[in-house]
C-alpha cells in the first residue's frame, strides 16, 4: 500500500488529536480530522465532518499513531456506514516514520 499512496494522496486522513499531530507530524498532503478526545471517546462532530468530506465510494486511507484506533474506525465505516474503500495504515504513523517515509510538521 505504501507504494500506491501517491494515487490517494489527497484522500489520506490523519485522525489523531492535535497534540499527537505535533509530536509525530503528518503524511504529506493528508487531511487532519480529529477522531477522539484525550479520553479516547469519539468526538460528536467527527462523523458529520467525515461524511461531509468523504463520499462512500471515495478511496480513503486512515492513519493514527499505532493503527489501532484507525483500524476500529475503518471497520466501523465499512460495516456500519457503508463505505466501500477505506484502508488503515497498519502500525500507524509510528511505523510510517520508522520505515523512513516522509512526514511534514
Amino acid at each position: 500500500m505504501v507504494e500506491k499512496t501517491g494515487t490517494f494522496r489527497s484522500y489520506f486522513y490523519k485522525v489523531e488529536r492535535f497534540d499527537e499531530w505535533q509530536q509525530t507530524g503528518t503524511v504529506k498532503n493528508s487531511q487532519r480530522l480529529t477522531f477522539v478526545d484525550a479520553s479516547g471517546r469519539m468526538l460528536t462532530n467527527f462523523l458529520p465532518q467525515f461524511t461531509r468530506a468523504v463520499n462512500k465510494q471515495q478511496p480513503v486511507i486512515l492513519i493514527y499513531r499505532t493503527g489501532h484506533r484507525s483500524a476500529v474506525l475503518t471497520t466501523h465505516l465499512i460495516e456500519q456506514m457503508g463505505y466501500t474503500h477505506v484502508y488503515n495504515v497498519r502500525n500507524g504513523i509510528t511505523r510510517w516514520i520508522s520505515d523512513s517515509h516522509p512526514v511534514t510538521r
